[in-house]
């Protein structure tokens, strides 16, 4: 198998979600056309199927709303026939890594068990790259839920030992000022993190740049060679094809345009300066690298 990065196909089935994210840049639009009842969700799934036969040798990231959590067994039935195509597509090496994004925040985790045992038992968990999300401020409507996600979390990692799970970690103000042991975290739960970069919906919510900084080299302290793996994940060059469900209108098309140092628009969103994140970063790390 030719060894250049593929291309990444991602699908955004639906924006229906059980998270109550203040930094949630969908809800913050809130696009009622992206809001799916059972019917659409159906249909949604079918166009991702109809699609992922026709692609490729690729990588595919599957995200929601929340793609696990069911209320009507249609949907289900539904998911579960993607999965059955996607671990056949793993299995013949039509995908290189398949990226599922989850929020974890439902009861029943049939659906998900009944696909990672899939992987599980063809040696496949490898190829799967499960990211999820958790932070201490703004992201759980209450306790309970931050409870309920935890207990998923923990069922999940010590269930199946071989699966690497990544936990986004929102930068915002709230966690750059809070105490949150991360490491502890991390070796709790057996997940790796991802320190996502806020962009700036509510300015209470702003970090500073130097905040940023420490958080980052307090995660190099305790994770060696993080902050270049950090930076080296935005470098990636990789062709990326993004598609929205709507309404009546299926999937669509959406790009995103690049600044002219390469890296996406909406790293200038980040800083109140206006300069790229990531290439504050790139400069930070070279102007650090034998300290």
């Amino acid at each position: 198998m030719n060894n250049l990065i593929p291309p990444m196909y991602e699908y955004l089935l639906w924006n229906n979600c059980s998270n109550n994210c203040e930094f949630c840049w969908q809800k913050f639009k809130n696009d009622p056309n992206k809001m799916l009842d059972v019917k659409e969700q159906c249909h949604s799934i079918d166009l991702v199927i109809y699609h992922i036969t026709r692609l490729p040798y690729c990588d595919i990231l599957i995200v929601g709303g929340e793609i696990m959590e069911y209320t009507n067994y249609k949907v289900y039935e539904h998911m579960y026939k993607l999965f059955l195509l996607l671990h056949k597509r793993l299995k013949n090496c039509d995908i290189r890594y398949l990226y599922l994004n989850t929020n974890l925040l439902y009861t029943d985790l049939e659906l998900c068990a009944a696909f990672l045992s899939m992987l599980n038992r063809d040696n496949l968990l490898h190829k799967l790259k499960f990211t999820t999300s958790y932070d201490i401020y703004g992201r759980f409507e209450n306790e309970q839920k931050r409870k309920l996600f935890l207990k998923n979390l923990h069922t999940l990692t010590y269930s199946y030992k071989r699966l690497n799970i990544v936990v986004n970690t929102m930068l915002s103000k709230q966690y750059c000022e809070s105490d949150f042991d991360l490491k502890a975290f991390c070796n709790k739960y057996r997940v790796q993190v991802n320190l996502i970069p806020y962009i700036t919906l509510h300015e209470n919510m702003r970090p500073t740049n130097e905040q940023i900084i420490t958080k980052l080299q307090q995660a190099e302290e305790w994770f060696p060679g993080y902050i270049k793996q950090y930076i080296n994940n935005f470098n990636l060059q990789q062709e990326r094809f993004l598609y929205e469900y709507h309404k009546e209108k299926g999937y669509e098309y959406c790009s995103c345009d690049n600044a002219k140092c390469g890296h996406s628009e909406n790293f200038k969103k980040i800083l109140v300066d206006e300069s790229c994140y990531v290439c504050q970063l790139k400069n930070w790390f070279q102007n650090h690298k034998g300290d």
